[in-house]
């Protein structure tokens, strides 16, 4: 179990700052740089840029110092069980760029918040937190080619699956993101392992299981919002990706268990 020693965020120093632990510390380190640092990681001198994150294993020298006006991170010291971090997977000494570092920031926050209670679920939270930090550290590292508009491209996958009638084409989409349509298919494919045109058409399917199980909606009103003009394409596209028709879809989950029907709902085809 991870457990908090230590925590804080947007940590400020002057332009004069140096970390310097030639012996390291009794704890882990987790850091998220918001500036950027000078660091000797693995006996190298090397320049970490901003949105980065770094861990450093107890009793390691530990040597980072500002190269501007100011340097400001996120940190925390941790305690980790024996078999918590596998140094195989998780990246150790090695500055993973993070392409969500408004929620990593969160995250951190969270953690400082948390370590200020004392609820019966504080203990939990804060490992299941340091472990969500450590996840994203190995995924980063797996994909770095991860855009740089990643952020952007989570903000409008988030708005394709709440609201799927929302753009009606990857050149609305690429408007949103201020992109060129080729640059846009190109990148959400690399983040998400699927094309912008089949995600929208799997959110409307998806949302329109819903809509015909907990609603009363009329299939001409269904089909309008879920963004299709004719409701024959709407037709077509709900019963190639589920194999049946709108009602007949609403039949069958009326004869299927409730446990069957969550699960019906939670499928994307």
């Amino acid at each position: 179990m991870f457990k908090l020693v230590m925590t804080d965020i947007n940590s400020e120093h002057e332009g004069d700052f140096v970390f310097d632990i030639p012996c390291g510390l009794e704890h882990w380190l987790l850091l998220q740089t918001n500036t950027p640092g000078l660091f000797v990681l693995n006996g190298v001198e090397q320049e970490v840029a901003v949105d980065h994150m770094i861990l450093i294993p107890p009793d390691t020298p530990i040597y980072y110092r500002a190269i501007e006006d100011r340097y400001s991170d996120n940190w925390l010291f941790f305690t980790a069980d024996k078999n918590d971090i596998s140094v195989a997977t998780v990246p150790i000494e090695t500055p993973v760029y993070d392409p969500l570092a408004e929620e990593i920031n969160s995250l951190f926050k969270f953690l400082c918040i948390e370590n200020a209670c004392k609820s019966m679920y504080r203990d939990i939270n804060i490992d299941y937190a340091i472990r969500m930090l450590l996840n994203k550290m190995v995924e980063f590292q797996e994909k770095p080619e991860i855009p740089a508009k990643y952020h952007d491209l989570i903000v409008l996958r988030q708005k394709i699956y709440a609201d799927p009638g929302l753009f009606s084409s990857v050149t609305e989409m690429a408007e949103y993101m201020h992109i060129s349509n080729g640059r846009l298919q190109t990148i959400y494919k690399e983040a998400f392992g699927v094309s912008c045109v089949s995600d929208i058409i799997a959110a409307r399917i998806k949302y329109a299981k819903y809509k015909l199980i907990c609603s009363d909606m009329t299939l001409v009103e269904l089909a309008s919002e879920c963004g299709y003009k004719n409701i024959e394409h709407f037709f077509r596209q709900f019963k190639k990706h589920t194999g049946f028709s709108p009602k007949e879809y609403q039949n069958h989950v009326q004869n299927i268990s409730e446990e069957e029907a969550k699960e019906q709902l939670t499928n994307k085809e």
